[in-house]
């Protein structure tokens, strides 16, 4: 179907129907969202793209003409999306399935956000252990994934207090990642494109993550999480013409990248702040990392640099000392990646005397 013929948003159809994805023009210029009818017709007619299972998966086109289906069998189905024709005539027409709908939804990522809260409420059980499972990957991963150290943590803090502050640490993946999105949101349009009061709630969520970013999020992960954001909005509006193979590379250097920059660090990062432990005996150098428990008699010290976890008796302790660092600690990164501090510290900076700096 590709051909000189054929203007780029039907060349971008076709593409997308033998790639098996959906083809959203909701947001490209009026210009760039006409596709004739007869090009569409030509598509269900041709063999060579007629698969079992496949079809014409269309969101926000303009047709032009009429879409003439009389007599046109084929396996294919045809799902248009807020999409404008003028007729459809289907007399003689034999399709396993011909949708038309309506939908006043923005963005596609807002509309899977929709259908996650509708999967909130009605399976509360299954949020309950996604959430569960997000502390217990977190916990493994602050344990550099040895499992008798991760249990170590959750034994020496507590059940609950492990979740409290697992849950709460999420707060500045979830907004680096709602950046991104909005960012890539934004960016796969050239220019820009806002259209209100649709996109109001882009707007807003895009704001709140930035807020939420400026003030908790470390910088090196909101600048990355905003990269990534730009970069894929960009290759966005090339993967309709690029070749499966390519699009599947780039996905995957795109996961691998997200993975390194913002969740890794993250899940690294413990939610507790450093403390110096100064022990009694002579000659011991002073321990670093983060206070789990301090009951009974004992503390528990989960070692900053090695992850493991040390106990003292409160007796042998002659001081804690809260302490700053400028790192996560993380193996392997640069000196830059791995500053904790958001970009509000950066702007208005801390003052040196708050805290001891970790030795």
């Amino acid at each position: 179907m590709e051909g000189p013929a054929l203007n780029p948003a039907e060349q971008r159809l076709a593409a997308a129907v033998k790639a098996g994805d959906e083809l959203d023009l909701s947001r490209c210029p009026d210009g760039e969202r006409t596709l004739r009818a007869s090009v569409l017709r030509d598509i269900l007619c041709d063999q060579a793209v007629a698969e079992r299972g496949a079809g014409i998966r269309l969101r926000g086109a303009i047709i032009e003409g009429d879409l003439d289906l009389r007599q046109v069998t084929t396996p294919m189905t045809v799902d248009l999306t807020n999409c404008q024709a003028t007729r459809i005539c289907l007399y003689g027409a034999n399709l396993p399935r011909l949708a038309l709908r309506t939908d006043a939804g923005g963005s596609r990522w807002l509309r899977e956000a929709r259908a996650l809260r509708g999967v909130v409420r009605r399976e509360p059980a299954l949020v309950t252990a996604l959430l569960f499972g997000f502390v217990v990957l977190k916990v493994i991963w602050i344990a550099r994934g040895d499992v008798p150290t991760a249990l170590g943590v959750f034994n020496s803090a507590g059940l609950a207090t492990v979740i409290a502050g697992g849950l709460l640490s999420a707060l500045p993946l979830v907004s680096a990642v709602v950046l991104g999105l909005v960012t890539f949101e934004l960016s796969r349009n050239r220019p820009p494109v806002l259209r209100f009061p649709r996109d109001t709630p882009v707007v807003a969520i895009g704001l709140a993550a930035a807020v939420a970013c400026f003030f908790v999020t470390p910088w090196p992960v909101t600048v990355s999480g905003i990269g990534l954001g730009l970069v894929s909005g960009a290759a966005a509006r090339i993967v309709p013409r690029a070749r499966k193979s390519l699009r599947l590379a780039g996905l995957a250097v795109l996961l691998a990248l997200s993975f390194v920059l913002v969740l890794n660090p993250l899940l690294y990062a413990v939610w507790l702040p450093h403390e110096t432990l100064t022990l009694a005996e002579p000659g011991q150098q002073p321990m670093v990392g983060y206070v789990l428990s301090d009951s009974d008699g004992w503390i528990s010290l989960l070692l900053t640099r090695e992850r493991r976890i040390y106990r003292f008796r409160s007796q042998d302790v002659t001081a804690r000392t809260l302490c700053r660092v400028r790192s996560f600690s993380m193996p392997g990164a640069p000196r830059w990646f791995n500053s904790s501090s958001p970009l509000w510290h950066i702007v208005v900076p801390e003052e040196d005397t708050a805290l001891p700096p970790c030795p």
